[in-house]
């Protein structure tokens, strides 16, 4: 696996074992696609960023929330000082960091950051863009977590009315916002 080809396969082999539901596979050929890219194009390359990003999503998706942790706040600093606080991937490393620290037990630290990303989305991508979305039905998740379903469910309800006028009733990421917010109802 000396190649760019291999390179490749080997991207798509650990995006497939991800995808389907075996992140402990997909953390080791992560781990190899970041070595085999920083010897190419330096600790700081894009490609280098963007499988520690997925690292970190795998460690998440493995319940190895602390590694998770690690990973992705190491990339966060990384992105910040490479690309800008502002720059669209340091705003989704910031989301998938949450992800992992609400995860791993610490649900309220997870809903302050939350609540800071969706500011800063709405700042940096405005508040009809689907990553603002996306970290608006991530902090009702949370609180959905910790047994707020009255206010997971305001919150819901209120993203439910924003991505019908914005993506339409029929798009799967509305059709997904009414079925928790049906969940937190019931």
């Amino acid at each position: 696996m000396n190649g760019p080809i291999d390179l490749e396969q080997l991207a798509v082999d650990a995006q497939r074992e991800l995808a389907e539901g075996s992140p402990a596979r997909a953390c080791g050929l992560f781990e190899t696609l970041i070595d085999r890219w920083t010897a190419i194009q330096g600790p700081d390359g894009e490609r280098v960023l963007v499988w520690r990003g997925f690292l970190g999503r795998a460690l998440t998706e493995a319940r190895r929330y602390t590694e998770a942790e690690e990973v992705l706040g190491r990339l966060l600093i990384d992105r910040e000082r490479v690309e800008g606080a502002d720059a669209e991937s340091t705003l989704v490393t910031r989301g998938n960091l949450i992800r992992a620290i609400g995860l791993g037990g610490r649900p309220r630290e997870a809903m302050v950051q939350a609540q800071r990303l969706i500011e800063d989305r709405i700042r940096v991508l405005g508040e009809e863009h689907p990553s603002t979305m996306h970290a608006r039905g991530h902090l009702a998740r949370l609180h959905y977590n910790v047994a707020e379903y009255d206010i997971a469910a305001e919150l819901y309800r209120d993203l439910v009315a924003d991505r019908t006028d914005v993506l339409g009733r029929d798009h799967e990421d509305t059709r997904a916002a009414r079925f928790n917010l049906a969940v937190s109802l019931a």
